[in-house]
C-alpha cells in the first residue's frame, strides 16, 4: 500500500507524458510528481531496511510476519 500509491502516481504521470509529448507544462508537472514519488519510495525502502536490521552489527533477524500483523490489527 505504502509503495503502491506512489507507484500509481509514477504510472499515471508517465501516461500523461506519453499522451502529451509536446506539452511542456504537462511534462514539467508530471516529472515533478514522479520525482516526489520516487523520493517517497526511497524513504520507505530505507526505513524498511533499517527496520530489518538489529541495532548492533546490522545483522538480519527473522520476524514472524503473521504475529506482527495480528498485533497491528489489535491496535
Amino acid at each position: 500500500h505504502e509503495i503502491n500509491n506512489p507507484l500509481a502516481i509514477v504510472s499515471a504521470s508517465a501516461s500523461l507524458i506519453a499522451r502529451n509529448p509536446d506539452d511542456g507544462q504537462v511534462i514539467s508537472k508530471s516529472v515533478q510528481k514522479i520525482e516526489r514519488s520516487v523520493e517517497r519510495i526511497s524513504r520507505i525502502v530505507t526505513s524498511l531496511r533499517k527496520f530489518s536490521r538489529t541495532a548492533e552489527g546490522g545483522k538480519k533477524i527473522r520476524h514472524d510476519l503473521r504475529s506482527i500483523l495480528q498485533e497491528v490489527e489489535t491496535l
